[in-house]
């Protein structure tokens, strides 16, 4: 059984069936894990960056077990900079299907870390369409460079009412998703900056000092 919506593994869960796995959790509930340790950086004036999940190697490997019955998006939360990042492929291997949002005839997400364009070092998201949904969906992240790839978080969004099924076409018993579904998820995918909503450069929000979030 995966970490699960409503409850579980020592996951922050919520009432309306999110669910977000910290770094500490992810090393504590990663199901495997060749490579990816718990790391804390110091700036150049002392202060302690946010912690991250960290592979420096090529073909470092951590996967999760989650319940993703009833979400609608995996979010994985990353730390990129301008320089010096590296790049990893996360996709869903059993149990489920996840494909990236922004490329859905790809069968994995290759999220690379290193934006030339970066100002500095900050927090930014992937997002994946869930589909296939199960109570043990493995996810994996695998790095593909030597450099280093930071994991913030993971997290399942689901945005239709607790108690209401699974959209899922293929799925024995239920129907398609209705019109007030897709409304409700083009409405939750606008804070993500999809589909001509607003985000701030893609930022996550958080109440760490800004020197802990940025390169110096």
């Amino acid at each position: 059984m995966g970490l699960g919506l409503s409850a579980g593994g020592g996951a922050h869960a919520h009432d309306d069936g999110g669910l977000c796995v910290d770094v500490v959790e992810m090393a504590a509930t990663a199901t495997r894990n060749t490579g990816w340790k718990v790391v804390t950086e110091m700036t150049k004036s002392k202060v302690a960056r946010l912690p991250a999940l960290q592979a420096d190697a090529v073909g470092a490997e951590a996967e999760w077990t989650l319940d993703v019955r009833g979400a609608d998006w995996l979010i994985v939360t990353y730390m990129q900079s301008y320089v010096g990042f590296g790049a990893i492929e996360l996709s869903c291997v059993r149990g489920c299907e996840c494909r990236p949002h922004s490329a859905p005839k790809e069968a994995f997400a290759l999220i690379n870390a290193s934006e030339p364009t970066a100002r500095f070092s900050e927090p930014q998201w992937t997002l994946l369409d869930l589909s296939k949904h199960s109570a043990s969906c493995v996810v994996r992240a695998k790095s593909v460079s030597a450099l280093k790839f930071k994991l913030m978080l993971l997290s399942l969004i689901r945005v239709r009412p607790p108690g209401v099924a699974d959209a899922d076409a293929g799925a024995a018993g239920e129907s398609p998703a209705g019109e007030e579904e897709r409304t409700r998820r083009d409405e939750s995918l606008k804070c993500f900056g999809v589909g001509g909503g607003f985000a701030i450069n893609g930022r996550v929000r958080t109440t760490a000092p800004w020197e802990a979030l940025t390169a110096s």
